[in-house]
């Protein structure tokens, strides 16, 4: 009955996400592999798992041939200070009681501003339209003016 020593763990800290922290320990010197030659090796991933009443094992797989990866989720990893999901800070919301006639102005007062608006949204675009055709027909009567002018003075200078 060998205990295994703890400095043999090793944390790694996912910095985005601290729930896909994990800690790991990899037994080497396995039986030699019949593709390599080689020893097998295996990790072991303890991941928390608050939700679950017991340790379990979760995926396992080969990755290269002969050496494997398990994955065990666990609650008693979960109080361990590396595996703890930060949380928001809880703050006391106080309420007052309300003043209903204030409330009620206020709301009363927001109403009449849209129905202001919606009186005169339809007479904003009619002067928005119109001011846009006067413009247009402002600039096309300014480019004839200004094509007048141009032929004007190449025919002074065809006739000099």
């Amino acid at each position: 009955d060998k205990v295994v020593d703890k400095s043999a763990f090793i944390i790694h800290k996912h910095a985005e996400d601290p729930r896909r922290t994990y800690a790991s320990i990899v037994y080497h010197n396995g039986d030699d592999c019949d593709l390599t030659h080689e020893p097998r090796s295996t990790q072991i991933q303890f991941r928390c798992a608050p939700h679950l009443e017991h340790s379990q094992l979760v995926k396992s797989r080969e990755d290269p041939s002969c050496h494997y990866i398990a994955q065990v989720d666990t609650p008693l990893l979960c109080q361990h200070p590396d595996f703890r999901i930060p949380t928001a800070p809880s703050l006391e919301i106080v309420c007052y009681p309300l003043n209903e006639t204030e409330f009620v102005h206020a709301a009363s007062m927001m109403k009449a501003a849209v129905d202001i608006q919606r009186e005169t949204d339809p007479i904003l675009d009619i002067v928005t339209k119109t001011a846009h055709s006067k413009y247009a027909q402002m600039m096309k009567k300014e480019k004839t003016d200004l094509e007048t002018t141009e032929i004007q003075t190449q025919k002074s200078k065809t006739e000099l």
